[in-house]
């Protein structure tokens, strides 16, 4: 089931938003040492509802020990029309990977803590992917459709694991593709079904 425009703009807002229909990757598209960072992403973005508007602010990370040159980070605040400030206080850690004529967030999925503090190159991690685009000012976002990995998966076209958790009304969807798998399938027309239309919001610059 694709989440509604409410569950899609808090998921901007995280990315890695346990509650929303999410495919985590345990390889990455790129390694993570060889990313390179995306200075269009770098800046303010905004996100306006009928009774909110989200902020989102990219840039670098300035607190996590040993990150690699690629790495960026992601905090977010809501303001309603009551005035009310909700200031998101987990981050999202990503890189810009770009596959064929795609670009996508690469981002990191955080064990329990809240925040990154040192970057462990030989650590094992899972991974989420978006495809975006940006276009003048507007950043446009596409989460990865649940429903469209599942369907790849049971198919044979990507290899992982679907499982259900009597906790969480969605199952569980874990790829398992080789890097080298999921950047072929990517770069292929059939990568279109995992990003559909429902899926995308889009950010307008802060200027």
């Amino acid at each position: 089931m694709l989440p509604s425009r409410t569950i899609a703009c808090a998921a901007v807002m995280l990315l890695l938003l346990s509650q929303t229909s999410c495919v985590y990757s345990v390889n990455p598209l790129t390694d993570p040492e060889k990313c390179n960072i995306d200075e269009r992403l770098i800046g303010v973005w905004k996100e306006a509802g009928k009774d909110d508007v989200s902020y989102v602010f990219i840039g670098r990370p300035w607190d996590v020990k040993g990150r690699p040159d690629g790495l960026m980070v992601m905090h977010s605040t809501t303001f309603n029309a009551d005035h009310e400030l909700n200031w998101i206080e987990t981050p999202s850690y990503f890189f810009s990977v770009k596959v064929g004529e795609g670009q996508y967030l690469q981002c990191v999925k955080l064990s329990s803590s809240k925040k990154l503090t040192e970057w462990d190159g030989a650590g094992k991690r899972l991974y989420q992917f978006w495809k975006y685009q940006i276009v003048a000012d507007r950043l446009t976002l596409w989460m990865m459709d649940q429903d469209a990995a599942k369907k790849a998966i049971e198919d044979g076209v990507l290899k992982g694991t679907v499982q259900k958790k009597k906790t969480n009304i969605t199952p569980e969807v874990t790829l398992t593709e080789p890097t080298e798998g999921l950047r072929r399938y990517l770069a292929s027309d059939r990568s279109k079904a995992l990003f559909p239309e429902q899926t995308k919001i889009t950010l307008q610059r802060v200027k």
